[in-house]
């Protein structure tokens, strides 16, 4: 049987038999691991935002470049490329929004 065929009742139940099979003080090295574990969420997490930026930096440059030809003569914009620059905007929005969730800024 592996770790990884446990519930989270069975591994809390591992952990504490551990402890008290253990001649030395388990804490620590709980304490350590826990640590480790946050560490690796924190990172998963900074990589999740990573992706999230690259979207919305992407999205909002398409947007720039979809409307810079037609800077100081807006209401000559087609709709193809007004619709084009909103779904982009839309984008960058969006992305903007999940990595605020993500890094839980407001």
């Amino acid at each position: 049987m592996k770790l990884t065929d446990c519930t989270k009742s069975e591994l809390i139940w591992v952990i504490e038999q551990a402890g008290k099979l253990s001649l030395g003080n388990t804490e620590y090295y709980i304490n350590r691991a826990l640590n480790d574990l946050e560490f690796q969420r924190d990172m998963e997490r900074i990589e999740k935002a990573k992706k999230l930026t690259e979207i919305s930096r992407k999205a909002t440059e398409e947007y720039v470049q979809l409307l810079k030809p037609y800077e100081g003569k807006l209401s000559e914009v087609p709709l193809d490329v007004l619709r084009k620059a909103d779904l982009a905007l839309k984008r960058s929005k969006e992305a903007n929004e999940k990595y605020c969730r993500l890094m839980r800024v407001k």
